[in-house]
Parts: C-alpha cells; sequence; structure tokens
C-alpha cells in the first residue's frame, strides 16, 4: 500500500504508462516494416550498398561489418545490415559504399531451434549483405576515435590469448569485453547449463562494477560528488564502447547516469523511475529489441529487484529488526547492525528473488532451468568484480607495456617489461578466480537435480505463476490491511519467512515443469535430408523413429535436442532406427554422446548381420555409446509389438533371415496404431520391398494396410519406392515425406509425386512445411499442423 500511495509522485512512472499505451501502434508499424524490409530483397540478388560502420566482429576467419542509415541503390532503407566481409578493414564510424549480394537469414522450421531471422529482428538488422566489390570508405575524426576503441579492445583480447590458455582467454575477453567470438563452446555451454549466462553478457553488474568502483576510489580521494560523478559516467561510457553498446549496457549506463545525477544534485535515487527512463528511452531509439532476449533478461531482471527482491528483503530486514528490539542490546541502547548470518541470507534472498521472477523467461528461453543457480550467484557474484577489475587494468597495463617493447630505448623497453609482467600477474589472479569459476558451475552440474527441464510455460502456467508470486511476495501488505493477526502470531518470523521463500521457489519450479496430460502428437522434423520423426503417447511414453541427416551438421545439438526440451522432454523411453545409414542416426549418436537420456534403443536384428563396412562400423559405435549411456538394446523382429496401453509399434519388416541385401533394403519397417489410427513408418525401402510387404499382410479385411491414415514417405519420396501398387494398395489420406532443400538425389522425385497426384493423395514435405505436426484421434481422426504456416501466422 505503501508503494501505491508513492506513485503519483513518481512522474516517470506515469509518463511510462501512457507511453506503454501507445507502444503496441509504434511496435506493429516498426514490425510490418521490418516484414517488408525482409522480403523486399531476394536471396542472391545483387544489389549497391551505402551505409556508416557502427559494429565489427571477427570470427574464424570471416568479418561481419554491422551497417547504419543505409540507401540501397540510392533508396532510404528502414532498418541496419550486416556485411559480411573477409576482413575488418573498414574504421568503424566510416561511411563505407559497396557492391554486394544479398544472403536470407535462416528461419527456424522446427519448435525449439533458433531462428536467425528473429534474432535479427531484435536488432534492428533486416539484411545480410556479401561483399562483393568496394568503391569507397571515407574516415573522419569521430570515426578516427571509435576504431582507436575497437582496436584497443583487439589489443586486449590478444593480450588474454597470450598470457591465459584458450577457453580462459576466450571466457576473459567475453566477461570483460563482450566479445563472445572466440568463447569455447564447452565453456558456454557449462556457463549457460549452470545459470550463469549474465557473467558472460555485459550487463548492469559489469557497469555497476566499473562505475561503482571507479567512484568509490575517487570519493575516497576526497574529490567532489561532481567531479567524481562526472569521471565515473565518463568511465562508464567509454567501456560501453569498447564491449559494443548492447541492449544489457546501453540500460545500465542509463541508469548508472541517473544515479550518478542523483548524486551531485543531492537527490536521492528512485531505481522504479530510473527503470522507467531507461525502458522509454531503449524502445525510443529501437522498438524491435522488445523481441530481443537480452532486452527482455536485462529488463526482466531489474523489475524483479524492484518488484520481488527488494520487498523480500526489506520484510526480512524488517522482522530482523523488530526481534532485535526484544534483545537487551536494544535495551541498552545499541544501534541494529546486520549480524553476518543475516548478511548472507540477506544476500541469498536477493538472488532468489530475481532468480524467481526470471525463471518463466529462463524456461521461455531454454526450456529447463538450473536448481543451484541461487547459491552459484551468492559464491561468484561477490569476486565478480576481481575478474572484470584485474581482467581490465591487467589488460590495459599489459598491452602498454608490450607497446613500450618495441622501443628503441632501453628505458623505454625495461618499463615496457615491467608493465608487461605486471599486466600477466592481475591476470594470473584472473586464472584462478576462472578455474573456480568453471569448476564450481561443473559441480553444480554433477548434483542431483542439478536442471529441471520446464519445456516451453504455457501463457497460463506463466500467469498463474505470476500470481502466486506477488501474491507471496505482497502478501504483507494484504495481511495488513486486512488486521490479520498472522504477524502478531509469530507466523511470520525471519526463520520462518527465509524458509517459506524457498518453499514457494520449490512450488514455482514445480508449477512451471508439470504437465497436466499430454495428448497423442506425432512429430515429422525438418533435418534436412534425413529422417526424425517424435512420437508421444498419451500416457506420456516418449518414442523416436530415426534421427540422421547427410546435411544438417550437429542435427542433435542444433534440432533434436532442442525440440525434445521444448516439449519438456529430458529422456527417450524408445528410439527406434530403421537402419544404419547416417542420414537415419547421425542425430541420435550425438545425443548418445553427449549423454541425453535415452532408455531403450530399437533396432532390427538384421543389423548383426550386415555387411556393408558402413553400416558394420555405424552399429558397433551406436553399441559402444549405448553401453557407456546405460541404454538397453532392444533387437525386435518380424511380427513383434511394443507400446503402451492406448498405443502400439508392429514390426512388419525385415524378416530374419532377409531375403534382400542392403541396407536401405532391410530398413525397418513399422505399423503404429492408435485407436483406429494407423501410420506407417517405412525407413528407405524400395519397391521390391513393398510388393513383398503386400504380399505378406495383404489379405482381405485383416490386412495390415487397411484404412492407413498417414504413410511416411519411403525414401525420401524416391522414384524407387512408392510405388503405384503401393500407393494404391494404401490409399493413404496423408502421405509426409522427409527431405532436404536442394538435395543431391532430388528427393522428392518428380515421378513420386505425380504418381500420389494420380492417386489422389495428399502429400506434404519438410522442405517446403518445415516441422509437420499430427494429433490423431482414437476414432481415425487426425489434426494437422504445418509449422512453417504457423510462423507466417504469428
Amino acid at each position: 500500500m505503501a508503494l501505491l500511495k508513492r506513485l503519483p509522485y513518481r512522474p516517470m512512472v506515469i509518463v511510462l504508462a501512457f507511453y506503454m499505451l501507445i507502444f503496441p501502434f509504434v511496435f506493429r508499424r516498426q514490425y510490418q516494416l521490418a516484414d517488408a524490409a525482409f522480403s523486399y530483397y531476394d536471396d542472391g540478388q545483387t544489389v549497391d550498398v551505402r551505409g556508416i560502420v557502427y559494429k565489427k566482429e571477427v570470427k574464424n576467419n570471416s568479418c561481419k561489418i554491422y551497417l547504419k542509415n543505409l540507401y540501397i541503390s540510392k533508396t532510404s532503407f528502414p532498418g541496419r545490415a550486416i556485411l559480411v566481409a573477409e576482413s575488418d578493414e573498414f574504421p568503424l564510424g566510416s561511411k563505407l559504399h559497396i557492391y554486394g549480394r544479398i544472403a536470407s537469414f535462416s528461419i527456424a522450421e522446427n519448435e525449439g531451434s533458433f531462428d536467425e531471422k528473429n534474432y535479427a529482428l531484435g536488432q534492428g538488422i533486416f539484411l545480410r549483405v556479401e561483399l562483393l566489390k568496394i568503391y569507397s570508405c571515407e574516415s573522419s575524426r569521430v570515426s578516427a576515435f571509435l576504431e582507436f576503441m575497437y582496436q584497443l579492445k583487439k589489443s586486449l583480447k590478444e593480450f588474454y590469448e597470450l598470457c591465459l590458455p584458450g577457453e580462459e582467454s576466450g571466457l576473459l575477453a567475453a566477461m570483460t569485453l563482450g566479445d563472445k567470438n572466440s568463447l569455447d563452446e564447452e565453456v558456454k555451454t557449462l556457463f549457460s547449463h549452470a545459470g550463469l549466462s549474465h557473467i558472460l553478457a555485459i550487463s548492469g553488474l559489469h557497469i555497476s562494477i566499473v562505475g561503482m568502483g571507479l567512484y568509490g576510489f575517487l570519493r575516497k580521494r576526497k574529490l567532489p560528488f561532481g567531479v567524481s560523478g562526472s569521471l565515473s559516467f565518463l568511465a562508464v561510457i567509454l567501456y560501453c564502447f569498447i564491449t559494443g553498446f548492447g541492449v544489457s549496457s546501453l540500460r545500465a549506463s542509463i541508469m548508472f547516469g541517473v544515479f550518478m545525477l542523483g548524486q551531485v544534485l543531492g537527490e536521492k535515487y528512485d531505481m522504479l523511475s530510473s527503470f522507467s527512463l531507461a525502458l522509454m528511452l531503449v524502445l525510443s531509439i529501437q522498438p524491435l529489441s522488445l523481441v530481443n532476449c537480452g532486452f527482455v533478461f536485462s529488463f526482466g531482471a531489474i523489475f524483479g529487484i524492484i518488484a520481488v527482491a527488494n520487498p523480500m528483503m526489506n520484510s526480512y530486514e524488517k522482522r530482523c529488526k523488530k526481534r532485535f528490539e526484544h534483545t537487551l542490546r536494544y535495551r541498552k541502547g545499541m544501534y541494529y547492525r546486520k549480524s553476518l548470518k543475516e548478511k548472507l541470507v540477506t544476500s541469498i534472498l536477493f538472488s532468489l528473488g530475481v532468480q524467481l521472477f526470471t525463471l518463466p523467461m529462463v524456461a521461455c528461453f531454454y526450456y529447463r532451468v538450473p536448481v543451484y543457480v541461487v547459491g552459484l550467484n551468492v559464491i561468484m557474484l561477490p569476486i565478480l568484480g576481481i575478474v572484470i577489475g584485474c581482467g581490465f587494468l591487467g589488460g590495459l597495463i599489459g598491452v602498454l607495456g608490450s607497446t613500450l617493447l618495441l622501443s628503441s630505448y632501453v628505458l623505454v623497453t625495461c618499463l615496457g617489461w615491467i608493465l608487461s609482467n605486471m599486466g600477466r600477474l592481475f591476470l594470473c589472479l584472473c586464472h584462478v578466480v576462472l578455474y573456480f569459476y568453471e569448476h564450481c558451475s561443473d559441480l553444480s552440474l554433477q548434483l542431483p537435480f542439478a536442471q529441471v527441464v520446464t519445456g516451453k510455460p504455457s501463457v497460463w502456467k506463466m500467469i498463474i505463476y505470476y500470481i502466486v508470486l506477488f501474491s507471496f511476495v505482497w502478501g504483507r501488505q494484504v495481511v495488513l490491511f486486512l488486521k490479520n493477526k498472522l504477524e502478531r502470531e509469530g507466523f511470520l518470523n525471519p526463520r520462518r519467512y527465509v524458509g517459506a521463500s524457498f518453499l514457494i521457489g520449490v512450488f514455482c519450479l514445480f508449477l512451471l515443469s508439470f504437465h497436466l496430460g499430454r495428448p497423442c502428437e506425432i512429430d515429422m522434423l525438418f533435418v534436412g535430408q534425413g529422417d526424425g520423426i517424435f512420437i508421444c503417447s498419451k500416457e506420456g511414453v516418449v518414442f523416436f523413429v530415426d534421427g540422421g541427416s547427410s546435411s544438417k551438421k550437429e542435427l542433435g545439438k542444433y534440432v533434436l535436442e532442442p525440440f525434445l526440451l521444448y516439449h519438456g522432454v529430458n529422456e527417450v523411453d524408445y528410439w527406434m532406427l530403421s537402419h544404419m545409414d547416417s542420414d537415419h542416426i547421425s542425430g541420435c549418436m550425438e545425443l548418445l554422446e553427449s549423454g541425453f537420456g535415452i532408455k531403450n534403443l530399437v533396432l532390427t536384428s538384421t543389423v548383426k548381420t550386415e555387411e556393408d563396412e558402413t553400416a558394420k562400423s555405424h552399429y558397433k559405435s551406436l553399441v559402444e555409446l549405448c553401453e557407456k549411456n546405460h541404454t538397453k538394446i532392444i533387437y525386435i523382429e518380424e511380427g513383434e509389438k511394443l507400446g503402451t496401453k492406448s498405443l502400439s509399434f508392429t514390426c512388419l519388416a525385415p524378416k530374419q533371415p532377409s531375403d534382400f541385401e542392403g541396407t536401405n533394403e532391410n530398413s525397418m519397417v513399422l505399423k503404429m496404431s492408435y485407436g483406429k489410427f494407423d501410420m506407417i513408418f517405412t525407413g528407405d525401402i524400395g519397391s521390391e520391398q513393398e510388393k513383398r510387404l503386400l504380399e505378406t499382410y495383404d489379405y482381405g479385411k485383416n490386412s495390415a494396410f487397411v484404412d492407413i491414415e498417414v504413410l511416411k514417405s519411403a525414401h525420401h519420396g524416391s522414384k524407387n519406392s512408392n510405388s503405384t501398387l503401393w500407393l494404391e494398395t494404401l490409399q493413404p489420406k496423408l502421405c509426409v515425406i522427409s527431405a532436404g532443400k536442394n538435395n543431391l538425389y532430388g528427393h522428392p522425385s518428380k515421378e513420386t509425386l505425380e504418381r500420389m497426384k494420380q492417386e489422389g493423395i495428399y502429400y506434404l514435405c519438410t522442405m517446403d512445411s518445415g516441422q509437420i505436426k499430427l494429433q490423431p484421434q482414437k476414432d481415425g481422426d487426425f489434426t494437422l499442423d504445418i509449422f512453417l504456416d504457423e510462423m507466417e501466422k504469428n
């Protein structure tokens, strides 16, 4: 209630409320412009581009040049662009005129996959151009300053690489310079899974360490408020120039500037007003940053501090003070001072409050949440200043020393040697702390229940979550308003309050990860040139048929695992591999190598007698991985079944011993039944195997191929499969084809598609539709959702 009374005296909050009423119209207009800009130029089209260089990134022997104030073919362009070049020779701030080729951004084609187009949209980037020819590059004084800051950042990074091991130099560059281009993938994944991604991004935490650290140092030297505040703010701005003005650093620098202004003017700092001003300024500069992950977490964390963390800490401190009033020390006239235990609990409550507020955001973006992140933050954040301070200061001293070493004067060279080694000494301290960070992160992931897979939470879950959270945090005001006796009866004493905070955290985590029943679902994923089919029964048992690609690298990491996590699946019950070709097993093998949970691997008995050397090698590798991953191998033969009460799979082929030679010819053929709904999975069989199946199972009303609703096209729609006799006999309502764009084999073939048209069979191909989702009903009917169509609607 006290908050509500103060709100009218916060003009900035009122202005923000008014601003947010009109912002949806601004956002919609910007989104329409962006959508038009994305589709205005065709992939491969050549264009004349003029723009100003505002950012550069170097990675893997290529360079990304970011351009703003664009003119495409002498026409003003509403967004920004990425220029893909071989070097970073263009100075920051320079006016660039080039000739290039349009390269489209990729889009997500499966649930859970990374959407490059949407990511670019959040940064206001609507175009990617490959450099073909340079016409001109004009520099200025401003560009000289910006280029100096860029070269300084580059030199710092090189000094880190010289003094530290590879993975630690990349980690330090990310934490101090905001440069993640050399960050080791394993380290990045480690910190992400441990919930420490925020220390790898330049955010308010880093800005406050730099700004407040310098401000405190200057004030201790008795410098006036104005001088100390101005120099600190200048240092923050320069630091932002070096690290690249991202959304998080822009927000943090605005709020820090407001804080410093308050210090100079002698006014009390109001975080809510500062937050409101930063939000309006950032959205005014780039309205589309609202869809940026960095924006969501940056502003979400600050609002979490305001709305959850601070009230939790204040409630705890008030209760501690009330308890102190009943002690002998208070009666003796002593003032209240926090004990070490109370400081620790306050720190834990602060971290817990921020994590509780951002938990749904983490679940929305990563589909799983780390459990021990609160403890890690309490341990790690207090010493983050050592890493940033020693890393940045050591780097500056080392770079200066390395420069002086090039001098021809002996004294200057000696000074350079001293400074260079001083820089190395600072980085040695960073090395110790970074090693400690990595060790703690790795240890936290070894603990039981280190991560909870939530899947992408639905809207109703998040609404209930925040209702529960705010009811708990602001319950004290409600209690006082209703004149409840709970507090007077001691129910809300400090110890119980802390325990209740953790219990509410556990409840909220359970709420996000809880799944209230699952519908039966079949998803044919877009895996490029390959197959990958997810099936979930009504009982929640997860099946997967195949899972490989010959065109997509790291399929398990970038397609299969994100999809499974999106659906809240951390373990597959039965993974069925039709045969040993890499375009059917590569993703499954990747997941086994990474330790992803697979209970049972289902293979045909014919894999034991394979004569193809590649198939033999793949089978041997799978057996070794299954042993390492404690995965049971089940060999299924013709006529055998597996499944649940509501859903079953029957193996139709191959029989043992097989009459056919070849890996494709001995593919596992499955019939899935769910009530009256039937679907056939065919692997890579050819027309001869189709004929044999019809001869074996097509006998009147008891045929396995009567009333087939859906057929998974054999061999990616090859002309040597999906024969007229096969299609004519099955007459499925839908045929789904899995094939990659512009594949070398010409799948699906024109002959196959023509045969389907002649039989009146409706077909869909993943190369055009992306993920294809089916939700079968027990009466034989099913609903169909095409992922790329849904993306266009949204």
